[in-house]
């Protein structure tokens, strides 16, 4: 293929923006080599020279194909995806680019995340959280200490993201932090009911009897995979966009292939869903959701643009 073959690849990706020639569009951006990757920075710093979106599409549809479109790029080609940004520091505080380094398993993209997370100038709350997402969708060791300050961390938004991350990957250390946040008088909405989740799930996880309540009064549910020795099982699509999103009993929240077989994975309890630990196209953890019981109100959420979340689709 040429290199303006690939321009117009690229640049029909773009334009399909929004719409139901996005996917299709998609499948052929991800066949081409580096220079994929190349077009589509070279069009992020120049948007005016193309056009970009479907001409009915809404302008959100738009944004969260394009923002995808990175996300992609940095799965397709997590080396050259890394060079861009790491020649252009006005890139190291952009939420789109912080989400997408979650795709690149390097250690000078973890460095980067960690700057950023610790970056606490005015106005990168949102990057922050971004990039504390990308670090846990890594995997990253650090995310346990950092966790323990960002607890208690004084943007109520940056907190509240810590707070909901400690459920899953926080440790007793960041426990007083969090028995402070849930006994206060007043807090951000909805991080009062993080913290008693993420109190008891650090109890349950490392075994501290005296902060785990009789089984009659837990608040977390734990969805967990399905039992199999030798199967291999894979995640087709995730249906809940985000922590915070309220589920009923029987409402499917994933589809697992399980060898040739679709297992539909349903909700067993009423609840607002505090922990999701599956992604598209990996394998399941042990615990693949929390559902909790005891929360009594809606809680914000940051929609990371990355929309519908599905196997080839969605990171």
């Amino acid at each position: 293929m040429t290199d303006l073959d690939a321009t117009a690849v690229v640049h029909q990706l773009l334009a399909a923006a929004g719409s139901r020639l996005y996917e299709s569009r998609l499948t052929e951006f991800e066949r081409l080599g580096d220079i994929g990757c190349d077009l589509l920075f070279a069009v992020r710093d120049r948007p005016s020279d193309v056009p970009i979106g479907a001409r009915t599409a809404h302008p959100r549809d738009i944004a969260e194909d394009v923002w995808h479109a990175f996300v992609v790029a940095a799965r397709r080609w997590p080396d050259r995806f890394l060079e861009h940004v790491l020649s252009n520091p006005a890139l190291h505080d952009d939420i789109e680019i912080l989400d997408a380094l979650g795709e690149v398993d390097r250690p000078a993209a973890r460095a980067l995340l960690v700057a950023a997370v610790n970056q606490r100038r005015t106005g990168h709350a949102f990057g922050r959280r971004y990039a504390i997402g990308s670090l846990i969708r890594l995997a990253d060791p650090q995310v346990p200490d950092l966790l323990v300050r960002l607890v208690k961390d004084r943007d109520s938004s940056v907190r509240f993201a810590a707070v909901t991350a400690a459920i899953e990957h926080g440790d007793a250390r960041s426990l007083p932090a969090l028995q402070h946040i849930s006994e206060a008088v007043k807090t951000a909405l909805g991080t009062r009911e993080f913290a008693l989740d993420a109190i008891e799930a650090i109890a349950v996880r490392e075994g501290l009897t005296n902060l785990i309540p009789p089984s009659d009064q837990r608040r977390l549910v734990e969805l967990r995979r399905p039992a199999t020795r030798t199967a291999a099982i894979t995640v087709q699509e995730v249906f809940v966009p985000s922590v915070g999103v309220h589920v009923t009993a029987g409402e499917e929240v994933t589809r697992l292939q399980v060898r040739r077989r679709i297992h539909h994975v349903k909700a067993p309890c009423d609840g607002v869903v505090v922990s999701i630990g599956v992604s598209p196209s990996r394998e399941p953890p042990p615990i693949m959701f929390r559902i909790s019981t005891s929360h009594t109100t809606l809680v914000p959420h940051v929609n990371s643009g990355q929309g519908r979340q599905s196997a080839g689709k969605r990171s």
